[in-house]
């Protein structure tokens, strides 16, 4: 069963996309070297054949753009 798309965790991550979907038990937790951390898991909707916003083409499971943007730095 999905869950709706106005699922609090798509206010939480600010995720407007539609077609992103996620599932009942979307969240596990694990514990590595004594810390704890959450993984959300959602999924798509639809099959992508590239990126709508920078066009890169899907390889096998996965969209790779190999475009790198140094980071801000504030002063």
């Amino acid at each position: 069963m999905s869950i709706s798309m106005y699922h609090p965790i798509r206010k939480l991550l600010d995720i407007q996309d539609e077609h992103i979907t996620f599932d009942d038990n979307y969240v596990t937790t694990e514990i590595n070297n004594g810390v704890s951390k959450k993984d959300i898991t959602g999924r798509l909707t639809y099959e992508p054949t590239h990126c709508p916003k920078c066009g890169s083409k899907k390889e096998g499971n996965s969209i790779y753009n190999d475009f790198y943007s140094p980071p801000t730095l504030f002063d």
